[in-house]
């Protein structure tokens, strides 16, 4: 019986602006609409609501970056489980990007919004359940990024904003959110400003080069 190899870059491609699970190594399942995905499996949700032993944990404000090396896999959901109200928020997300060719969507990771939150307030979450929230200097494509005035917390209970600029390495990341601008405060917002004038202007390409602007 012969095998005949199939490229899934086709299926990766069918998935965008569809209702995903993205289930990860430890349990945990992430559904949402999937904004984009590229040739790594890194992938960007929409919406996305966390799954705990198949009980909702509820939603995640802001989109939602899942680094490749933690998924197991990914599943569309049948469209008769869509909602009017998610199908709505991936169109807008996407149609505030500009239309974008699916060649460009699955660009090794490069389209992926990794670009679009620098200089605002994201959360990473670590695999071992470590949160550390502070204003995003700069991120490259493998998930290497910088942060500025960092808090960590534990068990949701923070453990205090850490002295200096943090660097936290990718292979350490579960995922990346934005957290919506109304979180922001003006005391965190100005901190980095100053710190990225400090640096000089840097273009989106300069902070994307593979970990060297980070």
């Amino acid at each position: 019986m012969s095998f005949t190899p199939v490229n899934p870059r086709p299926f990766l491609q069918s998935l965008i602006g569809k209702p995903v699970i993205s289930r990860l190594k430890w349990g945990q399942e992430y559904k949402g609409l999937l904004a984009s995905i590229d040739s790594y499996m890194n992938l960007q949700l929409v919406k996305a609501e966390e799954f705990q032993d198949g009980n909702s944990m509820g939603e995640l404000p802001g989109e939602l970056l899942i680094r490749c090396n933690n998924i197991l896999y990914v599943r569309e959901v049948p469209e008769e489980k869509t909602t009017m109200d998610s199908s709505a928020a991936a169109d807008s997300t996407m149609q505030e990007r500009g239309a974008v060719s699916e060649d460009e969507q699955m660009e090794d990771g490069e389209q992926l919004f990794i670009q679009s939150p620098i200089g605002k307030l994201g959360i990473s979450c670590l695999k071992w359940g470590q949160e550390y929230k502070g204003l995003l200097a700069s991120i490259d494509s493998y998930m290497n990024l910088q942060l500025v005035k960092a808090e960590e917390f534990q068990d949701g209970n923070s453990m205090g904003e850490l002295p200096g600029e943090l660097l936290i390495r990718c292979n350490k990341i579960l995922y990346v959110r934005e957290v919506p601008e109304e979180r922001t405060t003006m005391d965190s917002s100005t901190a980095a400003d100053s710190t990225m004038q400090e640096r000089g202007a840097v273009s989106e390409d300069e902070q994307m080069e593979d970990g060297e602007q980070v």
